[in-house]
């Protein structure tokens, strides 16, 4: 295993500051409808909030747009400014919260959950790699952008400032109720699909049917990635090494279901079938801390943490395994997309 290949960026061995636990991290919380401070272990840019409990919407933000501005990757409404009002800082360690706004971040009692990503603790740039001019903020490290920029309407590209192709990206038109616009790698540039349960589909207008670049995102004339004098976001994740990673696999409807090698120990992984009315299921450590992993959410739903030993996988040191029949996560034959990040690169092989 001291062979197998990892980023040097992201070593534990050969960094203190950027290894994995420092790039993405979930947390689990109790909310106190008042003002308290949490610790993720990095300054998070990308914050993805669920309450629990409830049937809540997720909310959606980030250090470029600010505290203010979110998005429900439950609904395609545009982007909201002061209706969830928890959120009251991005900090070095994680972020401090208070009593206003609604019960989604911080309701008293309420057991939450938050997905964390670093990109560039807030400091963005003007990038001029695209046609279009885009304001990033991105982390080298850790493979991962922050974009937002203004639609043209025609066929464009937009720089992302990573140094490695994009392999999972999700866009939203800020201005509009249009549907998210998802791009997956395993699917390739001719196929989008969205977090409204939709299966893959084939339309130039999305990604102009050409993939990404080191450089840059081509985006075609369709109003959700290019609405003419709109404002869009984009999160953008690259392969990395024994930290994240991104593919697909087919099911084989048993129990004793596909192993998907990742190169580390996942912290979190989502797993979506190319079919419709098919969820974006997400698994993780925070909520299950031994195996099997069978409490999951849904993306793309309202729905409180729900937890089925029918829907149960394994996390492992160097990937995850399904073990489980659903049909919505290992029907025989059917394809799903994943996505994955970790804590512990296999090469220092620590088992869940």
């Amino acid at each position: 295993s001291a062979n197998l290949p990892i980023s040097d960026d992201i070593d534990p061995a050969q960094t203190d500051d950027d290894f994995p636990g420092k790039q993405f991290n979930v947390v689990t919380y109790t909310g106190n409808g008042s003002t308290q401070s949490i610790n993720v272990g990095l300054q998070p840019d990308f914050l993805w909030f669920k309450n629990r409990g409830t049937a809540n919407s997720w909310v959606m933000f980030d250090s470029t747009r600010g505290t203010t501005k979110t998005f429900n990757s439950d609904k395609t409404n545009a982007e909201q400014t002061g209706a969830y009002t928890n959120l009251d800082a991005f900090t070095s360690t994680g972020f401090d919260l208070d009593g206003g706004g609604t019960g989604d971040v911080n309701q008293s009692s309420a057991n939450l959950i938050a997905y964390c990503w670093r990109a560039n603790g807030g400091t963005t740039a003007s990038n001029s790699d695209g046609s279009i001019t885009s304001t990033v903020q991105t982390n080298p490290a850790g493979n991962f952008s922050i974009i937002t920029y203004t639609g043209t309407g025609s066929n464009a590209t937009i720089g992302h400032g990573m140094t490695k192709k994009p392999a999972f990206i999700i866009v939203k038109n800020r201005n509009d109720t249009d549907s998210w616009a998802i791009y997956h790698e395993s699917m390739t540039a001719d196929f989008y699909t969205s977090f409204q349960y939709s299966i893959f589909s084939n339309n130039a207008t999305f990604w102009n049917d050409t993939e990404p670049t080191t450089s840059v995102i081509s985006i075609g004339t369709n109003n959700r990635v290019n609405g003419s004098s709109d404002s869009l976001v984009c999160y953008a994740w690259a392969q990395e090494e024994g930290f994240q990673k991104f593919g697909k696999f087919t099911g084989n409807g048993n129990a004793d279901g596909p192993f998907i090698y990742t190169g580390f120990r996942p912290r979190m992984i989502y797993i979506k079938k190319n079919a419709n009315s098919a969820y974006w299921h997400v698994f993780d450590t925070a909520r299950n801390t031994n195996n099997p992993v069978d409490t999951y959410l849904l993306w793309d739903s309202t729905g409180a943490d729900d937890t089925a030993s029918s829907n149960s996988v394994d996390f492992l040191s160097n990937g995850f395994k399904l073990r489980n029949n659903a049909s919505q996560l290992n029907a025989s034959g059917s394809t799903y997309v994943f996505g994955a990040w970790g804590d512990v690169p296999y090469k220092y092989n620590n088992t869940f």
